[in-house]
């Protein structure tokens, strides 16, 4: 079992395609952070999730 982690954030895919490759080149784990925030397709800006509960 491996020990390396790439862990990425990716707001375009630009990111995480390299995140890809060098888990891949290390023989590493692969982790995408996700924000808190999502972003809005429209505006091209980020706005809060919801909390439910």
């Amino acid at each position: 079992m491996s020990e390396i982690l790439v862990a990425y954030f990716s707001a375009t895919g630009i990111t995480e395609k390299l995140a890809k490759k060098v888990a891949e080149a290390v023989g590493g784990g692969l982790h995408e952070i996700q924000p808190e925030i999502r972003k809005d397709n429209h505006s091209g800006s980020y706005i809060r999730r919801k909390r439910y509960g």
